[in-house]
């Protein structure tokens, strides 16, 4: 099962008064999503402890973290002290091409029914292993990773030996921003979108032709490979051909082509096309 979202970092418990750690509970807001959430054991650790597993359906629901036995989520939570965290969500079948959610709140704050995260208490998490990191949010994830574009890797920010050599020797930089990294939605057409293992490409039943890249795993009819992908505009030779079954293709009379709609003024600047 394919890994669609994952939290993972440290958090600061930072309680004046350990005594009242017993108070200190954190739960998951989930929707359309099979969760698993780890806890460190020790403060600064990496021993990984299971504190939840839960498959939720339609409804939104709320899940307690718990360490086995009932014991206290942060053992040591004094200043200075942080537990790494991992919560990973995995599309199930509920989802029918529609969004899932999911959010951790706590009562460390005091506010009744318990409240977000804030980044008061949070730190990114970063490690020196950047090379198994299989696509460009994955890599960013890690606060000491970048991405490069080109060959697809993900190397360390710091190493600028290894990294620039692989990413162009300096004449491509890495990617150091999620808001950089190509989204299954930005994909604009089938070939592009099928190719990439992380996305596919869905019909969109309620209007004929409409059609979208998402995240994989969403819908069973989706396009996952190029060879299964409808012809590209301006693979297709006749009018009727043209404006079968798509929103996107659009045939010019006068030069007996089709054409990608989105790129007219591009492609026909002077309204050559009549």
């Amino acid at each position: 099962m394919d890994v669609s979202l994952v939290y993972k970092g440290f958090i600061y418990p930072l309680v004046n008064n350990p005594g009242l750690s017993d108070d200190i509970s954190i739960w998951a807001r989930i929707q359309r999503l099979f969760v698993i959430a780890k806890l460190a054991r020790t403060p600064g650790g990496s021993d990984l402890e299971e504190v939840g597993r839960w498959a939720v359906q339609q409804e939104k629901e709320k899940r307690l973290l718990q360490r086995p036995g009932a014991d206290r989520l942060f053992p040591s939570p004094e200043r200075g002290n942080k537990y790494l965290v991992q919560v990973e969500g995995h599309l199930n079948n509920s989802g029918n091409g529609q969004t899932s959610e999911l959010t951790l709140t706590w009562d460390r704050t005091g506010v009744p029914g318990g409240s977000e995260i804030s980044f008061f208490f949070l730190e990114p998490f970063r490690s020196e292993v950047c090379a198994a990191y299989p696509s460009c949010l994955a890599c960013l994830a890690d606060q000491g990773c970048g991405w490069c574009p080109l060959s697809a890797t993900c190397h360390r920010r710091l190493a600028q030996d290894q990294g620039a050599a692989a990413c162009g020797s300096g004449t491509v930089r890495l990617i150091l921003s999620p808001s950089n990294c190509i989204l299954c939605e930005d994909y604009r057409d089938c070939y592009a979108c099928s190719k990439d293992p992380y996305c596919e490409w869905q019909v969109n039943s309620s209007k004929k032709g409409d059609f979208l890249c998402s995240r994989r795993g969403r819908l069973p009819s989706a396009i996952r490979v190029p060879e299964d992908c409808p012809k590209l505009c301006n693979q297709r030779s006749t009018c009727s051909e043209c404006l079968s079954n798509s929103s996107q293709c659009a045939w010019c009379q006068s030069t007996r082509s089709c054409f990608f709609f989105a790129a007219y003024l591009a492609k026909y600047p002077y309204g050559d096309c009549r």
